[in-house]
This record gives structure tokens, C-alpha cells and sequence, in this order.
């Protein structure tokens, strides 16, 4: 009665808005017998009623649980929004970032290169005022003040001034216009794609409010192998897949009952609820497996980028994956930097090679290192994205058909190019169900039918 009436709170059809599609919630009571039994192992003689005292404390948790549930649903849903999102953006922000790198490149080539032969004087108010009137028409940042008077104050304590012109100042003024134009638009190119690098953190922190990350990234291993022989070319019998994806969920759901802190917070009676969410949510549904598998090769390869670009390591590695790609971190900190070259105009003319137009260069170096790790997980993303299937659920088949015979049925109504990438899983229900997934260039005519005829049985179909 217990089990029964909780799962009936949490996943039944009395819920106005209900967490699972009719797909998901086909295996959703199988799979949660599985969690129920594993946390309630120990407890042989347990009671299977509520005691009245604790029902309305269960109810204030249930409600709490669901809007968990809910704020977890709606970011796994942003989080696609923004992967697709940055898979499109990074068709048109990566032929600009290899521009702008060049660009920067050629700049601090031509600042190096052009030597004004100025006399050396001593007349420092009027370089500061021509710098005043450079500097005016930049648009600074509020801490850029403090490191243009460091600047200032380094060259008066050293009393090198430089007698300028009006075309020399101005020479050097288009040349870092430049560059602050290209850092503008590279950070508003830039910006379509940001929204998918703050995501892991969001994820991650959501998945920990149930059950731990940890946990969930082992459970993803072993679902990949089951989901690998599944979907191979070999199918597998009824009695074979229901052994293994008994095993399988009793694996998992093992794994997660042993998270002490999901036990404490949920008790025993919503605990299984939450277990059941987690694997419903996360490795039933193609889509959500793929958000946290990019998810994750997103944090691993930021990690390598924090290397190489000599940054300190951050507090959980969620936030790396963020702070790599930082516009404050890339694009207004060089910026600041290069306009800060304004004031070193005696070093372009004494030295071959600037501080300054080193750091130009320093910043095209690090844009590019930049560009290589977001490619990086552009293609890691691509080879996890999966293509566009379109799935049908089966009722009612006849008991003894085969897997054969779901695909005969189907095939019917698919060209003759989509017969090998028929993909058939029998449910472990007990209405003798079937999924039937097929690519979604093809699944036109298919989805028009409300029934489809498998060894002379009219099925119903749904999808």
C-alpha cells in the first residue's frame, strides 16, 4: 500500500502536470519496484502502512521533492536550449575568432615595426595632455584609472617623456582602436555561445540536491554498455534484455542507495521516488544522456585549458569550464592592457620589441588557445549528439511476437534506405509493449497511423 500510494503521489496521472511523458512513464513503475526494494532491503519485517502521525509531514516533503524535480526538469531543458544553441554558434563565431587573431597579430607587427625617431625632452604636461585627450575617447572600465596613473607615475619617475605630434598620437590611437574593435566584436560574437559554459555548474548542483554527481556519472558508464548491445546491429531476444536490464537497474539503484546523504534527506519513503526520477530522467531519454556526456567532456576539457593558460585551480571543477571561457577573463582584461599601451609610447620608439606589443600578441596567443578548446568540445559534442529519431510505442501486441516481426510491421511505411536503422526494444511491461525508433527524415507516414497490423493483430500506437 505504502509503495503503491507514493508512487501514485509523485508519478500517477492524478497530477496535474505529470514528470514523465506516456514513454518514459511505461518503465517508470518498473524501474521504481527496483528502487523500493533496494532501500527497504534491510527492513524484512517492516510495516507497509503509514503511520497517521508522519502523513502530513510526508506530504509538506512530497511537495518540496516536486518542485525539485521541476527546477531540475526546467534546467535539463535550458541546458539542451544552449548546447544547441552553441553548436550553431560556433559555425559563425569560428571563422571571426581566427580572424581576429591574425588581426591582433598584424597590429602588434605594425606597432613594433614603426620607429618615429622622437626627440627625447623632458616636457611632461604635454604628453599627459595628449594622452588625456587620447584616453577620453575610450570607453574604460572603472578599474582602468588606477593602472593608466601607475603607468603615468612609472614614466615621471623615471623622467622619460617624449615630445609628441598630433599624427603620432593619433598613428597610435587608430592602432589600438583597432584592437578594441576587434575584442568588441569578438566578445559579442562570442556571447551567443557563453550561455552553454555556465550550464555544467547549474547542472551539476541540481543532480546534487538528489543524489550525488559521482554516483550519476558511474550509473552513466554502465547504462552506456546495456544501450550499446541494445541498439546494435544483433538483437537481442525478450527474455536476454529483461535479464540484463534487471541487472542492470538492480545495479544501479544499489549504487544509489548507498548515498547516505539522499537517505537522510529524503527517508526511505521518498528516497526510491528520487532514484527512479534520476534514472527516468537521465538515462532513459537520449536527449538529457547527451546534455550531461557534453556536460561532463566540457568540464574535462577545460581543465587542459586552465593549464596551458597558467591559471590558478579553482573550487570544484564545475566552475572551471566557466571562468576558462570568461569574458571578463579574455576580452576587457587585454583590452585594458592595450590601451594602457597609449602611455608607453617612449618604449615603442626606444625598444624593438614593446612590453605592450607583447601583450597584443600575448592576447591573440591566448584567444586562439581559447578557440582550440572550444573546437575541442564543439566536436566532442557533435560525436555525442545523436541523430533525430522519431519513437512510436506499440500496445497490446501479440504474446509470442518477435522482434522480426516489429520491424516487418513498420517497415511497411518506411523507404527502403531506413530499414537498417530500425531500432526495436520490447518493454518490460506487462501490456506487451513495444518502442520502435526510427530516424526522423523518415518517420513521416509512420507517425500518421493509429494502428499498425503485427501477425494479423491490429496494434494500437502512439507516440
Amino acid at each position: 500500500m505504502r509503495k503503491d500510494l507514493t508512487y501514485e503521489k509523485i508519478f500517477g496521472s492524478n497530477r496535474s502536470q505529470r514528470l514523465f511523458d506516456e514513454e518514459e512513464s511505461s518503465v517508470a513503475s518498473y524501474i521504481y519496484r527496483f528502487a523500493y526494494d533496494e532501500i527497504h532491503a534491510s527492513q524484512v519485517n517492516e510495516s507497509d502502512d503509514f503511520d497517521a502521525d508522519c502523513i502530513e509531514n510526508f506530504s509538506a516533503k512530497t511537495e518540496e521533492l516536486m518542485i525539485r524535480f521541476e527546477r531540475l526538469a526546467e534546467i535539463l531543458g535550458k541546458s539542451r536550449k544552449a548546447m544547441d544553441n552553441f553548436l550553431r554558434g560556433f559555425q559563425n563565431w569560428a571563422p571571426h575568432c581566427k580572424k581576429t587573431v591574425e588581426s591582433l597579430r598584424k597590429i602588434a607587427e605594425a606597432l613594433k615595426g614603426d620607429k618615429f625617431n622622437r626627440d627625447i625632452s623632458r616636457t611632461f604636461g604635454s604628453v599627459i595632455a595628449a594622452i588625456g585627450g587620447i584616453l577620453l575617447g575610450l570607453s574604460l572600465p572603472a578599474s582602468a584609472p588606477l593602472s593608466i596613473a601607475g603607468a603615468a607615475a612609472f614614466a615621471a619617475g623615471n623622467g622619460l617623456v617624449v615630445k609628441t605630434t598630433t599624427e603620432e598620437i593619433a598613428y597610435v590611437k587608430k592602432r589600438l582602436d583597432e584592437v578594441k574593435e576587434l575584442l568588441e566584436k569578438e566578445k559579442e560574437k562570442f556571447s551567443y555561445m557563453t550561455n552553454w559554459f555556465s550550464r555544467p555548474q547549474e547542472l551539476e548542483n541540481s543532480i546534487n540536491y538528489l543524489v550525488d554527481y559521482n554516483i550519476v556519472n558511474e550509473i552513466k558508464k554502465e547504462v552506456q554498455k546495456l544501450t550499446e548491445e541494445v541498439t546494435g546491429e544483433k538483437d537481442i531476444t525478450e527474455e536476454e534484455f529483461k535479464n540484463q536490464f534487471g541487472q542492470l537497474l538492480k545495479h544501479c539503484m544499489g549504487l544509489m542507495a548507498k548515498d547516505s546523504k539522499m537517505i537522510d534527506e529524503y527517508g526511505k519513503e521518498l528516497a526510491p521516488a528520487v532514484m527512479t526520477f534520476v534514472f527516468v530522467v537521465f538515462f532513459m531519454n537520449d536527449h538529457n544522456r547527451v546534455v550531461l556526456d557534453c556536460s561532463l567532456i566540457t568540464q574535462h576539457l577545460a581543465l587542459s585549458l586552465m593549464d596551458v593558460l597558467n591559471i590558478g585551480t579553482l573550487t570544484g571543477s564545475s566552475a572551471i569550464a566557466d571562468a576558462a571561457v570568461s569574458k571578463t577573463f579574455i576580452w576587457i582584461s587585454v583590452a585594458i592592457n592595450a590601451m594602457i599601451a597609449v602611455l608607453s609610447l617612449i618604449d615603442l620608439c626606444r625598444q624593438p620589441e614593446t612590453k605592450h606589443t607583447k601583450e597584443i600578441k600575448e592576447a591573440a596567443d591566448k584567444i586562439e588557445k581559447v578557440y582550440l578548446f572550444i573546437e575541442s568540445v564543439y566536436n566532442k559534442t557533435l560525436t555525442y549528439k545523436p541523430p533525430e529519431y522519431a519513437a512510436i510505442l506499440v500496445n497490446n501486441a501479440p504474446e509470442d511476437a518477435e522482434h522480426a516481426d516489429l520491424r516487418n510491421a513498420v517497415s511497411n511505411y518506411l523507404p527502403e534506405e531506413a530499414l537498417n536503422q530500425i531500432k526495436v526494444i520490447r518493454l518490460p511491461t506487462e501490456e506487451s509493449s513495444w518502442l520502435v525508433k526510427i530516424p526522423k527524415i523518415y518517420s513521416r507516414v509512420l507517425l500518421q497511423q493509429t494502428e499498425i497490423k503485427i501477425k494479423r493483430k491490429n496494434c494500437v500506437v502512439t507516440h
